[in-house]
Formats: C-alpha cells, sequence, structure tokens
C-alpha cells in the first residue's frame, strides 16, 4: 500500500501552476518536451481535469483552499466592509490567504514551504500564514523593473538571486529590464530548494506560479524568433472558430467575425503563447534536475497544472477564458512521484479544487478535511489495491463549474494610441522587434502597458456571463456539459441561480465543440428540454453543498 510509515519523511511536493494554459487546443503538449520527458512519460497524465471556475483569482483561490467558489465568494451586503486588498473578481480573500493548505501542512506536518511566483489577483499586503519562505506577487509583469511588479520577499535568508541574499533586501525584489520574471521564478526556486534540502531541514512544499503563458505573451529574448519547425503555423481552428455562437448566452451569441487582420493577431497570440512556454518548460526541468542533482526527486511529487485554459477565436472570441467550454475549462494536469506507475493516464473527473486534499494525503495527513469541498484522487494514481478499488468505484461522474463575472469588457484592435514599448518593459504587441512594437491590443477601457486601442472591437463578457455547470454524465445523461446562466453582479446582489435566465445543454460525444445547444434554438429537442428539472436539480445539488456534503456527488 502507498503512504510513508508512521515514523518515515514524508515525500516532499512541488506543484507548478501556469497561468491561462490551454489543454484542448494543444499548448500543453509540443511547446513543453522536457516537461513531457520529465513529468508526465515518468507519471500519470489526467485526460479530464477541469478548473472549477475557469479564470485566474477564484481558481487559484479554490486550489489553494480545496473550495468551491460558492464556499468563497464575496457577501454583496458585507463586501464594503473588506479590504481592497482582500477582494479578487468577487472572491473573498479573508477566507483564503490566512488558509491556505501551506498552513496546515506547516503547522500539522511540519513542512517547509514556499511560494514563489504569482498568489492571487491582489498582493494580500503581508506574507499569509503558513509560509516559511515567500517570493510572491499578484501576477506582475514578464519584464521586470516595475515596483508595481516587485516580488515581496520574506524566509528567504541564505537564499541568493543573481549575486543577492534575498534575505538583506528591504521587503521586495524589483530587479531590472534584463531579468525574465519566468526565469527568475525558476531560479529563486531552485536556490531555495538547494538551501533546504542542504541543511537537512524538514519536507518541502514549493508551490511555484509563474505568469506565462498570460496576457501580454511577451517571450523571453531568447526565445523571441523560437518556432519549431514541427509546430503549426497558426492556432487550432475547430468547428466554433470564428463562426457564431448560434443559440448561445450573452456575448458568445453576437460577435461580428474576426476580420483578417484580428485573426492575425490571434495567430501572432498563439505563437508568443507557446513562446512564453519554452520558459516554463525550462523552469520544470531546472527544478527536476535540481531535485535530482541533490538526490531528492524519487522523494518527491512534481505537479503540473494551469489555472485555467484559454481560448483563441472560438465564437468570434479573440482569446481569452471565463467561458464555461472545453477550451476554457478543460486544463493539463500531470503528477510524478512515488507509486505512480510511469506513462499512465487517468481518465476520472478531476478538478483543482481535488489538489489541496490530495497534496495533504501525500503529506501524511491522511483524514479528510471537513472545510475542503475536494477528494483526494491519490488512490486513483497509486496502486493501493483494494482502497484504490473503492475509490474508483465511488468517484464522482461529473464536474462542477463556477463562474461569476468581474467586469464586462471587450478587446480591441484598431485605433490604438501610445506605444509598446517592448523591451523596456511589457507590451500588449505581437512584433517586439518593431519599434515601436506592433500589432497591437488592448481592453477598451483598460492597459497596464502599451497602447490603448479602442476600434475593431470584440466583446468577451457581460453581466450574462454567471454560470453553474456539470461536465460529464448527470441526471442520466452521459458526456455532456449542462450549464446555467444568470445575469447579474455579485458585487451588488448575491446571483445564486434560483432563477436561470439561459440554459446550456451538449452531448459531447457527438458535438465536442459545444455548437448545438439542445435546450434552446433551432437544435433543441423536446425530449431534453423535457430533461431540465430533473438537470437543474443535480446542479443545485452541487451549488448547495460544503465541504462533506459535496463528496458524495
Amino acid at each position: 500500500a502507498f503512504g510513508p510509515a508512521p515514523t518515515a519523511r514524508p515525500p516532499n511536493v512541488v506543484i507548478f501552476l501556469a497561468d491561462d494554459q490551454d489543454y484542448v487546443l494543444g499548448g500543453s503538449g509540443l511547446p513543453m518536451p522536457k516537461t513531457t520527458t520529465l513529468l508526465r512519460d515518468r507519471g500519470v497524465e489526467a485526460t479530464s481535469f477541469y478548473a472549477h471556475t475557469p479564470v485566474c483569482c477564484p481558481s487559484r483561490a479554490e486550489t489553494l483552499t480545496g473550495r468551491y467558489f460558492h464556499n468563497l465568494k464575496v457577501d454583496p451586503e458585507t463586501m464594503a466592509q473588506l479590504p481592497k486588498s482582500e477582494f479578487c473578481m468577487n472572491i473573498n480573500g479573508s477566507k483564503v490567504n490566512n488558509n491556505s493548505l501551506a498552513r496546515r501542512l506547516r503547522e500539522d506536518a511540519g513542512y517547509e514551504t514556499g511560494m514563489f511566483g504569482k498568489w492571487l489577483n491582489r498582493d494580500p499586503g503581508y506574507v499569509p500564514l503558513g509560509w516559511s519562505a515567500w517570493f510572491g506577487n499578484n501576477g506582475g509583469t514578464y519584464v521586470m523593473g516595475s515596483p508595481k511588479a516587485a516580488f515581496r520577499v520574506s524566509g528567504l535568508h541564505g537564499v541568493s538571486l543573481y549575486g543577492q541574499d534575498l534575505g538583506a533586501t528591504d521587503g521586495f525584489w524589483v530587479g531590472n529590464p534584463s531579468h525574465y520574471s519566468t526565469a527568475v521564478i525558476g531560479n529563486v526556486t531552485v536556490a531555495w530548494i538547494r538551501h533546504v534540502v542542504r541543511k537537512n531541514r524538514a519536507p518541502f512544499f514549493a508551490y511555484v506560479a509563474p505568469k506565462a503563458p498570460h496576457e501580454p505573451f511577451v517571450p523571453a529574448p531568447w526565445y523571441l524568433d523560437s518556432w519549431h519547425d514541427t509546430w503549426p503555423e497558426f492556432e487550432p481552428r475547430p468547428a466554433s472558430w470564428n463562426v457564431s455562437g448560434v443559440a448561445h448566452h450573452g456575448v458568445v451569441a453576437n460577435n461580428p467575425p474576426l476580420t483578417e487582420g484580428v485573426a492575425e493577431t490571434v495567430t501572432g497570440i498563439f505563437k508568443n503563447r507557446w513562446r512564453t512556454i519554452l520558459s516554463i518548460d525550462d523552469l520544470v526541468a531546472g527544478v527536476v534536475d535540481e531535485c535530482t542533482a541533490l538526490g531528492v526527486a524519487e522523494q518527491t511529487f512534481f505537479i503540473y497544472s494551469s489555472d485555467n485554459g484559454f481560448h483563441l477565436g472560438e465564437f468570434r472570441m479573440p482569446f481569452d477564458k471565463q467561458h464555461v467550454y472545453e477550451t476554457d475549462a478543460r486544463v493539463p494536469l500531470t503528477v510524478r512521484g512515488p507509486g505512480v506507475a510511469a506513462g499512465s493516464r487517468i481518465d476520472s473527473y478531476l478538478t483543482n479544487v481535488d489538489l489541496a486534499p490530495t497534496i495533504l494525503e501525500i503529506a501524511g495527513l491522511f483524514a479528510p478535511d471537513p472545510l475542503m469541498d475536494g477528494r483526494s484522487f491519490l488512490p486513483l494514481i497509486t496502486d493501493r489495491g483494494a482502497e484504490s478499488e473503492r475509490a474508483l468505484a465511488t468517484w464522482r461522474r461529473a464536474v462542477f463549474i463556477e463562474y461569476y463575472t468581474s467586469d464586462a469588457f471587450s478587446q480591441c484592435f484598431r485605433g490604438c494610441t501610445g506605444v509598446g514599448a517592448y523591451p523596456q518593459t511589457d507590451s500588449r504587441c505581437i512584433d517586439l522587434k518593431a519599434t515601436p512594437n506592433e500589432m497591437c491590443w488592448s481592453e477598451d477601457a483598460y492597459s497596464w502597458y502599451g497602447p490603448l486601442c479602442s476600434d475593431e472591437c470584440y466583446p468577451i463578457q457581460s453581466e450574462s456571463n454567471n454560470y453553474i455547470a456539470l461536465r460529464g454524465s448527470t441526471a442520466g445523461r452521459s458526456n455532456v456539459l449542462y450549464a446555467e446562466f444568470q445575469t447579474g453582479s455579485q458585487r451588488t446582489a448575491d446571483v445564486n441561480f434560483s432563477s436561470p435566465d439561459f440554459r446550456e445543454l451538449y452531448d459531447m460525444d457527438t458535438d465536442p465543440w459545444s455548437m448545438n445547444n439542445l435546450v434552446y434554438g433551432p437544435h433543441a429537442q423536446a425530449g431534453a428540454i423535457g430533461e431540465v428539472p430533473q438537470l437543474h436539480a443535480a446542479l443545485m445539488a452541487w451549488y448547495s453543498c460544503a465541504g462533506k456534503d459535496c463528496w458524495d456527488l
């Protein structure tokens, strides 16, 4: 049976969490040859792993706490009392920052815990409880040097970065434009692991979260022109690419066709995303190689995933996430570690909410945390005999997806004012070698870096994009996506899905790109419409669950 003996030192754990890395469109395959060799080929790949919420901050909060969005979201009646640093995309940060799995690992299992990279999209203004080392920010930038993108530093005495002892900093590390953030995060992680292992301290947990491949998709200078001969010349273009989402909710149904110029920019974004992923691949290899050199790789679980997926032109939305469809919600997951069969695969429905309880069980904290909504999938990926068989037999047959819209916005590609200033700073442009940078874009009302554009705009989300959904087998149907939408703003009134104003149901066997809605519009079927009450009841059971009540759904 798997699991350390009571007196044995538990395994180390390293989790790599990319930002916006797609699975469905191939972003976790070809651009990651080192990760494929070191992790996937020597571990297990999950083929049905989903982000409970396909957007950055909520997904990260759920990963860190093992809880569903409805158990972490803000209460609009008391939201005004929250400090700005505790509000993040409808997440109540006070339920997250000091309540992450790191606190249990540190306090209950004696781990050294290190956080490197992006925490949530809001810096809490302090180092949360549970972390013995901290090198974190809110995502920051690819090109370092801006104080607003600096890393908060704590607990890194004796850890050196570019010849500087991080323990001697004034609490922040800013760097300069010659520093690329993915490489910085990788170098600090490697140095910290080396420091911890050489001091023969307790087992370690490293949470490694680079910005890549998040917007604005700025590659490292050494990868600016990289493109392998075997890589495609443009992004995948499935049946949903640049077509109207007939009988879909909100903005998905109404976007204009992508112009030739916008489609060209989307292709450039696709290529620069893969180029940023090359640096993640280097980071993973650097950490695994260091663990190997230190003699601890075989006593370490390496977990690789992303906070959400990504779309690139599907339903005429140029790029982003936030939506319920496979491109946005389905994400990569690879695990290598003691007892995990090399080159294996698991098809069970898993979600990022399961990561925290899984890591706690790896650490020897076998009793499930009653506050966590997720379940440990460790018995599914290690051979534990009858226990693994029971776990597989009782595992959920669907995953629950949940989202509350943050801000309505559009992406604009023409009428740009201002210029992209790469290499001095990040730039929302594709051609980064031109001066000024070219082929640019921005949101319609905001641009942290680069130009601000106002024409050729495509709506990405509105207040109609609040939803709860089930993906898998439910209410007598197998391999479906069923979603209910309710217009509103969680900031002003609780969105509780008691009165959904739109529904979508797709047979994913025959319609993998969610084109033909079976409960509304030209493809509606009377039998499917008649099943809506049963589907709604199944959804509401998930939506109302908390802690152990979620485990048997």
